[in-house]
């Protein structure tokens, strides 16, 4: 056994870096009341509206475990890629919907993390460059139920460019024609 001086680092986040603006953790679904039955991947709790929470079902172990690789290169890199991206098309969606509904009359939103769901996509779902006017475009959409389904086209085509899920896919083929 070597012997020497024991050190601890604490490792802070840098000054001025925020939080997540949504926290994760995992969880068995079966044996968690507050979380949907069945076979459910993901789930995302608005039950603390000022900040939403991801869970993730415990009860897929080989799925969370390849969540928790830490590689950039191979199979497991590759897959765990594609599977995020699955988890957040669907989180980004309803955060989008969710923040759309919130908007007022004065193009306000209550949460931080609403604020940052329009600062990344709603310039881009309405191919403007003003950020008031496309906070209202959304809402609007979300007012009339014959412009959902334009929104819901916007929401897919944006998120398509945002995640990039042909890339990973892409990546996952390729380094399944090698093994």
């Amino acid at each position: 056994m070597a012997s020497g001086d024991i050190y601890r680092a604490i490792i802070d986040r840098p000054p001025g870096e925020q939080p997540p603006a949504i926290d994760g953790e995992e969880i068995s679904f079966s044996r968690a009341s507050h979380l949907p039955g069945g076979d459910k991947l993901y789930y995302l709790d608005f039950r603390n509206e000022s900040r939403p929470k991801l869970w993730l079902n415990s009860d897929h172990p080989r799925i969370t475990d390849v969540l928790q690789s830490r590689g950039s290169v191979g199979a497991e890199a590759r897959m765990r890629d594609v599977i995020l991206d699955q988890i957040s098309y669907g989180i980004w969606t309803q955060l989008i919907l969710r923040t759309g509904s919130a908007i007022d009359e004065e193009g306000e939103t209550e949460h931080e993390w609403q604020e940052t769901v329009l600062e990344t996509f709603a310039r881009n779902l309405y191919d403007v460059d003003d950020l008031e006017e496309a906070k209202h475009e959304l809402r609007s959409d979300l007012e009339g139920t014959d412009s959902i389904s334009h929104l819901m086209e916007l929401i897919d085509r944006e998120l398509q460019e945002y995640i990039d899920p042909r890339t990973q896919l892409i990546n996952l083929m390729e380094e399944g024609l090698r093994i």
